[in-house]
């Protein structure tokens, strides 16, 4: 089996608070969404998701279908719940917050918001 890339990389694995430490801390940590969403927000990583991501700015044009996605933001415990409409019904995933880090440059390899 061939494996991708990105899948065989050294790869650093943080939460989002050990990636961007807030310059402000009486606003707490790290956030789900900071200050609403537009399409411009996000930067494509190495992955290869722009199918997903594009779906996702879409969605940033109507902010209320956006967070309608949202099911639960538990990130101060190292989760979310998303939820997705497929074939007539909602599925829920729930994933950790883990993000891969390159631990060279310290930047996510992946999708991220242009504003940290």
């Amino acid at each position: 089996m061939n494996r991708p890339a990105y899948a065989t990389e050294n790869i650093d694995w943080k939460r989002p608070e050990e990636i961007y430490v807030p310059q402000d801390t009486s606003k707490g940590g790290a956030m789900m969404m900071k200050d609403g969403f537009s399409p411009g927000d996000v930067k494509q990583g190495e992955l290869g998701d722009c199918w997903l991501l594009g779906a996702i700015l879409c969605l940033a044009t109507n902010p209320e279908l956006l967070q309608n996605l949202i099911y639960h933001d538990g990130m101060q415990f190292g989760y979310a719940v998303f939820r997705f409409f497929k074939d007539g019904s909602w599925r829920f995933v729930t994933i950790d917050t883990r993000i891969p880090v390159d631990p060279t440059s310290k930047e996510p390899k992946y999708a991220r918001c242009v504003d940290p």
